[in-house]
């Protein structure tokens, strides 16, 4: 029973073989080789496989691709900014008044943009506020910028003397100014900071 097991799987071994065109029956359909044989010329029909000649794929035409890929390029969208504004964080205004002088002014505001800020525009927008009439022309505010290391956030402090008509007039700071996060994107601030009085508190 094991033996016509055997010669069952031997058959059907060869059958394959032949199904898969390796050679293993006669012209007459008969079997004329045996597994081991079999075995063996499959093994040899691999080995003189003829590789494949180098250069026999279609050759792509590079001057066709660096054209599509500009054309693609051209046709893309543009990549679209962090859609995070400039934020205004904080800002504060007091007076501070030593005996027998002028008031001095001091503005201190922070901002941040996820996009990024640079101390140039951070710089641009503390001399804006230093122009404002709230400020003594006759004298010419100091301006201080500081970054943050990440460079996402940004303090201006606006020390100067204090216009007295302006500030009798009120006791809002109008805070006006544009600024332009280091993607180029601007951001536009129209607003007003009450102004404390130090010698009040």
């Amino acid at each position: 029973m094991l033996a016509s097991l055997f010669q069952g799987a031997q058959g059907l071994f060869v059958w394959t073989l032949d199904w898969l065109n390796f050679g293993a029956r006669d012209p007459m359909g008969q079997e004329s080789l045996t597994m081991v044989e079999a075995s063996a010329l499959h093994l040899t029909d691999v080995s003189q496989v003829q590789p494949t000649p180098k250069g026999s794929f279609e050759q792509v035409d590079r001057a066709t691709v660096l054209d599509e890929i500009t054309a693609w390029a051209n046709e893309a969208p543009a990549p679209t900014l962090n859609p995070a504004e400039t934020d205004l964080i904080a800002a504060a205004a007091w007076l501070d008044q030593d005996t027998g002088s002028d008031a001095d002014l001091i503005v201190q505001f922070a901002l941040h943009d996820a996009n990024g800020l640079t101390y140039d525009a951070l710089l641009a927008t503390a001399q804006t506020v230093a122009a404002q009439a709230t400020f003594s022309p006759l004298i010419q505010p100091a301006i201080m910028v500081e970054l943050d290391p990440l460079e996402t956030a940004g303090l201006i402090t606006v020390s100067g003397t204090a216009d007295a008509a302006t500030l009798d007039a009120s006791v809002y700071l109008p805070l006006a100014f544009t600024l332009a996060d280091a993607q180029g994107a601007e951001a536009a601030f129209d607003g007003r900071i009450g102004v404390w009085d130090s010698d009040l508190i």
